[in-house]
């Protein structure tokens, strides 16, 4: 038997608090408002025998036409499994509320857990009188999971629902006081609080629905063991029938000293706990942690990706540019071999009347070649040139006295 239950984490101004659930058509209200900026919503599914079925975090999302939205929110380390310790999942939908939609894949993953752990059996679960509850596609969902929903009397359950006792005053009070030291916390060290109202959350269900206060809850109800007389005066009850420095400047140093001190000690330790976790995730799909925790190393390795082809191409085109560099050099030194030795305006472009080495390093224009600075300069580039000294010329070239003509020599 289990009893299953919604509540929103509202934050009012500087605070986060609990509000029950209570249908849009109710013509008079038996709680406080519930308009305030809701942060999420927390649906436990706790049992008679003191355990923890599992809980689902409901949060809104921003889906694109697609039904896919990508979420930043931060996540616990898991804990070491132990026998208090019960799986935690996460989903997104458009309202961040119980839903038709959403309540049918949270109880796939509670079937799931519940014939893991208790093979060939069904279970009883009971909640209060929300619309998703109550439907009959759900409840026919439902029985063809093994489970059979249950719904409590109208205006009864936050006087006879378990989780409305003990457990929902118990995260209540541990989470408003865990919120407000981690905000104090972040103004006093510089450091982001977005997400310290989730993170105080997660911190005090741990210790809300702890055995102890589960068993206590189902007994001053009176349904585990039963006890009709005990229920019965529950309602009658709800329905009213029933030291350090020598100054005082010094002391206020030395103490705020010690507060900030302390609170930069709990941000570091807590530092090593929450995870940041960017992840694609599906309307209405009930999400694992390991699961999200996995698209965000894959979102993660798509920017490392793109930074390793972008130095890639950097490195190429600054190759190119060297490239490109050394081919003009080797085109300016060329061009340097093809000048004319007497006119240096002259530059051979191809033609076939200049006069020069067989080497290719020494050119004279075909006007200047018959000059006596021509053949100086001939005469003296054949006594050190390593080609043989001779010159060649595809016309008649009779340069200087006649020392270097240019005859072809092959």
């Amino acid at each position: 038997m289990f009893n299953f239950d919604e509540t929103r984490l509202v934050q009012k101004n500087a605070k986060l608090v609990l509000r029950r659930i209570e249908a849009a058509n109710n013509g008079r209200t038996n709680v406080r408002s519930t308009r305030n900026r809701t942060v999420a919503s927390l649906l436990t599914f706790v049992a008679a025998n003191r355990s923890v079925l599992l809980s689902v975090y409901i949060l809104k999302g921003r889906f694109r036409d697609d039904g896919e939205a990508t979420v930043d929110l931060n996540l616990e380390h898991a804990p070491r499994v132990t026998r208090g310790i019960w799986p935690r999942y996460y989903v997104w939908n458009d309202t961040r509320y119980v839903e038709a939609d959403t309540f049918k894949p949270v109880l796939t993953k509670g079937a799931e857990e519940f014939h893991a752990l208790y093979p060939c059996m069904s279970a009883r679960l009971f909640g209060d009188q929300l619309a998703a509850n109550r439907r009959a596609d759900i409840v026919e969902f439902a029985t063809g999971l093994d489970l059979f929903l249950f719904s409590l009397a109208k205006n009864t359950s936050h006087m006879t629902q378990p989780l409305d006792e003990a457990p929902f005053a118990t995260l209540q009070a541990d989470r408003v006081r865990r919120n407000e030291v981690a905000i104090m916390d972040g103004m006093l060290t510089s450091t982001s609080s977005r997400d310290t109202l989730l993170m105080a959350a997660c911190e005090a269900e741990c210790r809300a629905f702890s055995r102890p206060i589960i068993i206590g809850a189902f007994r001053r109800r009176g349904l585990w063991p039963f006890d009709a007389d005990l229920v019965k005066a529950n309602v009658r009850a709800n329905l009213g029938l029933v030291d350090s420095g020598g100054t005082a400047a010094d002391a206020a140093r030395h103490a705020a000293t010690m507060v900030i001190q302390a609170a930069q000690d709990r941000v570091d330790q807590s530092k090593a706990r929450p995870k940041n976790v960017k992840a694609v995730v599906q309307r209405g799909v009930v999400h694992f942690p390991f699961l999200l925790l996995a698209r965000h190393q894959e979102m993660e390795a798509v920017p490392a990706k793109e930074a390793a082809a972008k130095v890639d191409r950097r490195e190429k085109r600054e190759q190119k540019k060297q490239q490109q560099e050394k081919l003009l050099v080797g085109k300016v030194a060329a061009r340097e071999t093809q000048r004319c030795r007497v006119s240096v305006s002259k530059v051979r472009r191809g033609g076939k009347t200049w006069v020069g080495c067989r080497c290719d390093e020494v050119r004279v224009f075909p006007e200047c070649a018959k000059s006596l600075q021509a053949g100086l300069a001939l005469a003296g580039h054949f006594n050190m040139c390593q080609g043989g000294g001779q010159s060649e010329s595809e016309g008649d070239s009779g340069v200087g006295a006649g020392d270097s003509s240019s005859e072809d020599s092959e």
